[in-house]
């Protein structure tokens, strides 16, 4: 895992460097925040299948 997240680093800030010539900024951060609002759902749903309980707070 770390070797990946060590390599994923560099790759994306040359993917978003290119990016940024071709699209518009708002854009580009407006598709990076759906990205993060669709894997965390997909997180939500992948736990929810599995049966992990969850902490109520009462």
């Amino acid at each position: 895992m770390m070797a990946i997240s060590m390599l994923s680093t560099p790759v994306a800030q040359f993917i978003f460097g290119v990016s940024v010539d071709y699209f518009n900024i708002k854009y580009l951060f407006f598709i990076a925040g759906a990205l993060g609002i669709v894997t965390s759902l997909s997180s939500l749903l992948i736990n929810e299948r599995k049966g992990t309980p969850r902490e109520t707070v009462m």
